[in-house]
């Protein structure tokens, strides 16, 4: 097996499919039908949005904090975000009283044992939705547009040969298998921003996922704000792919692959 074949053999496993693509589409429906039950005419929308819908989602033996996310897109009655996660909240647990339900600001958690939902209360604004600001204190809203993510992502899919996506679930598998020294979304989106603004001169030559892995490794984004356990996966991670093309450089395929394999391994998973 090749550096590369291994690459694709994590992204390949990486995909949601079979029985739990079903139990989550089927609890979809299910969660989308009693909310509309719930709220009847007060809810405007239901979309699903985040990694789930974008097809970059790791299944939860790769990633035990896969969750899929869900906006409930409310009428703006101009009372506090709180009010709005109150009745998600109350929703929830008059629908689902037998299952692990949390507040995690700004969502509500449903974990049903297969999957975990996060529900979001959002209304329709011009340029997309407001949603609660995770990162305020003050309980502030930001205005986001999954639907132009998602859009972003399969266009730089397509324009990078179809190795955005894959290269996604292998970064996030990485990071997840090393404690999460990255965001999930914030460094799906770090991916794929770089194969976007540097298409045109850094990934000129590159065709095969390995490729695109060395060429996102060496341009991942560290600062001097960083802290000291992103510096070291990052440099460790960067390690890796210098001893890989050291490797390769000599011939030695075989090593090669067997090097990686033993740092970020998959065995048990496929």
């Amino acid at each position: 097996m090749s550096v590369n074949s291994y690459l694709e053999k994590i992204a390949n496993a990486g995909v949601v499919r079979g029985i739990e693509k079903d139990k989550i589409q089927t609890s979809l429906e299910n969660l989308e039908y009693k909310a509309f039950f719930h709220f009847n005419d007060s809810l405007h929308d239901f979309i699903v949005f985040g990694s789930y819908k974008r097809g970059t989602m790791l299944p939860r033996k790769m990633d035990k904090n896969s969750d899929v996310d869900c906006m409930l897109v409310f009428p703006d009655d101009s009372i506090r975000q709180q009010s709005y996660l109150d009745r998600l909240k109350k929703f929830v647990e008059g629908s689902y009283s037998r299952s692990e339900i949390k507040q995690s600001h700004p969502t509500i958690v449903l974990e049903l044992g297969h999957i975990k939902f996060e529900l979001v209360p959002a209304i329709k604004v011009w340029g997309g939705y407001n949603i609660p600001d995770r990162n305020s204190i003050l309980f502030e809203w930001q205005t986001v547009n999954p639907e132009g993510f998602a859009e972003d992502i399969s266009e730089i899919n397509k324009n990078s040969q179809y190795q955005l996506k894959p290269l996604i679930r292998v970064m996030k598998y990485w990071n997840a298998m090393r404690g999460y020294p990255f965001k999930s979304y914030k460094l799906e989106k770090q991916v794929m921003n770089i194969v976007d603004n540097e298409c045109d001169y850094l990934f000129n030559d590159c065709e095969t996922l390995e490729d695109y892995f060395y060429c996102v490794v060496d341009e991942l984004s560290i600062s001097m704000f960083s802290s000291e356990r992103i510096k070291k996966e990052v440099e460790r991670l960067r390690n890796i792919v210098k001893y890989i093309k050291g490797f390769k450089k000599r011939g030695d395929e075989y090593t090669a692959e067997k090097f990686i394999a033993k740092r970020i391994p998959i065995s048990t998973l496929v």
